[in-house]
């Protein structure tokens, strides 16, 4: 589960799986806002990622986001290690920021969630004047679980779901409001 080099909006310490693609929305309906995620995986260690966005308004504004994955999460052994750069170009509300992200995962050994990790990510960043982050997901069988994360500013946690490989569903609150969103990944 949670394929993506994020978990909700803050990174993780690892990155879309080589050759595959993911398209990721998050939308808060009551406040006319929508965040879109188009990313790629070209090799082992690069994910290049384009990043939309709209508040309030119909025009959406573009972003690109890079990262560089130095190692990957092994359960119970080594944490997946990420650098990046959000918005490089200098585009977003949240404008261009730089992320260090260190991802654990924990093995469980309960009868539905032994097949997924609790994850737990911890990381800093360039943005809100330079803070930590972290974000956390409890698994409760190999479809849903607890999802949420403080990106220094707010918080953001709910529910994702997995209805089938390569696909989630999320029903979330972000700063109090409620968040839809959902997400596909391919393999090429």
């Amino acid at each position: 589960m949670g394929f993506a080099d994020r978990l909700i909006t803050t990174p993780m310490g690892k990155k879309i799986p080589r050759k595959a693609a993911k398209l990721e929305f998050l939308s808060q309906p009551s406040r006319d806002s929508v965040m879109g995620w188009i990313g790629y995986g070209v090799n082992e260690s690069i994910e290049i990622e384009i990043y939309g966005e709209s508040f309030d308004s119909s025009k959406i504004t573009p972003g690109l986001n890079l990262s560089y994955n130095y190692l990957s999460p092994i359960t119970d052994l080594a944490p997946g290690i990420s650098f990046g750069v959000l918005d490089v170009t200098d585009q977003t509300r949240e404008e261009r920021g730089v992320y260090a992200a260190i991802t654990f995962y924990f093995g469980n050994d309960g009868e539905l969630n032994q097949n997924e990790p609790t994850i737990l990510t911890l990381g800093g960043w360039s943005r809100n004047g330079g803070s930590f982050f972290f974000n956390a997901a409890f698994p409760f069988s190999e479809q849903f679980r607890l999802i949420g994360e403080n990106d220094g500013d707010r918080l953001a946690a709910g529910l994702e779901f997995e209805p089938f490989e390569g696909a989630s569903l999320k029903y979330l609150f972000v700063g109090g409001s409620p968040t839809v969103g959902f997400g596909l990944m391919k393999r090429f």
